[in-house]
């Protein structure tokens, strides 16, 4: 907790209670934390007590991606959204998903590998088998491409803001004033953690490379099931790192609202006495990082919930037998991949934009 002599800016559980969106983080962190512990309770079953593989898993991975889009969702809902935001966000969910289109259709095998075909092939057998050939409806694999795209472009409308906030706060945390130092929270953060914190936005441009057959299953000679566990592994370590970057993250968000009251300190012509218009200003800006607190949370939190939720999707439904659900596994497995591949590309993409637009002098250095 830093307290100011105008206001305060208070990071505990009993005032958190009472912010925006703080149950939307409390279910996106309660959620993220079950399905960790049933992922890892399977795997640990069927790996040492030879168990059958449960159908709890996968259901609560499905569910898990949803509450995940929801939260992101949500995000945008908030009053102290603006609203060219929401605007931005459609347009550049528009854009991408013209952009998917073409690399769903068009993108190399090399680069990235998108199941449409066989998705496609497997709805039509499970339609013929349920209906004993009295349905005549035939998926075609230009349906499920164009679905596809338009997961790419849902994501990249909901990515945005999470992703410009992660860059933002991660800009401070990466670079904080030296006169910060005494009394900002991200300064005591752990060698450990600041180390995560750069990995983790490193890893989702690093799972789009394994991703890649020419850079890794490929030279490896890695089987179809053997690329797909690496594919999920990497998804999985991403979220990770997300998870873990969410409280540094968010205290340098802390941070920025104290570095703000500083700097108007000191700028003043009396730095012992704020004039009235100070005043207001930073108390205006402290009251909005108060507000902002548990919202740029969840804009940590519910990326990281998604591509964990994809990722164990990916895992159980490409093992289930065909048979166990009325719905192919491979449809699941294929579009929760298509989601999490979508997600890293896009945070990529709207990240690097934000980081040049937040430090211009660094890439356009005279």
């Amino acid at each position: 907790m830093a307290t100011t002599t105008v206001a305060r800016v208070d990071l505990v559980h009993e005032t958190m209670m009472n912010r925006p969106m703080f149950e939307d983080l409390d279910i996106v962190a309660f959620v993220g934390f079950v399905l960790c512990a049933n992922a890892a309770a399977r795997w640990c079953a069927s790996r040492w007590l030879n168990a059958d593989k449960d159908s709890m898993t996968p259901t609560l991975a499905l569910f898990s991606v949803v509450i995940a889009m929801r939260a992101l969702i949500r995000t945008y809902a908030d009053r102290s959204t603006p609203g060219v935001e929401r605007q931005l966000s459609f347009l550049i969910g528009f854009l991408a998903w013209i952009a998917s289109t073409f690399i769903v259709f068009f993108a190399p095998s090399s680069a990235v590998v998108f199941n449409y075909s066989l998705v496609a092939d497997d709805i039509n057998a499970a339609l013929s088998t349920a209906a004993g050939g009295l349905i005549t409806l035939r998926v075609k694999a230009l349906h499920v491409g164009l679905t596809f795209a338009v997961f790419g472009g849902a994501v990249a409308g909901l990515i945005l803001s999470a992703a410009a906030r992660m860059v933002k706060s991660y800009t401070l945390f990466t670079q904080l004033p030296e006169w910060a130092m005494e009394y900002a929270g991200s300064a005591g953060c752990p060698h450990w953690r600041k180390f995560i914190v750069r990995t983790s936005f490193a890893l989702p441009l690093l799972t789009l490379v394994v991703s890649a057959p020419s850079m890794v299953s490929e030279p490896l000679g890695l089987s179809a099931e053997a690329a797909r566990d690496a594919q999920s592994a990497f998804f999985a370590l991403s979220a990770f790192a997300l998870f873990t970057s969410v409280q540094p993250l968010t205290q340098a968000f802390l941070d920025s609202g104290l570095i703000t009251w500083y700097e108007i300190k000191e700028g003043s012509a009396d730095k012992d006495r704020l004039s009235e218009r100070e005043r207001l200003v930073i108390g205006h800006r402290l009251d909005l990082t108060n507000h902002l607190v548990c919202k740029v949370a969840l804009q940590c939190a519910a990326p990281a919930l998604l591509l964990l939720a994809c990722s164990i999707a990916m895992w159980t439904y490409g093992d289930m037998d065909a048979s166990a659900s009325f719905i192919p596994p491979s449809v699941i497995a294929e579009s929760c991949a298509c989601i999490a591949w979508f997600t890293c590309l896009y945070g990529c993409l709207a990240g690097g934009v934000a980081m040049v637009v937040i430090q211009p002098e660094a890439f356009f250095a005279r």
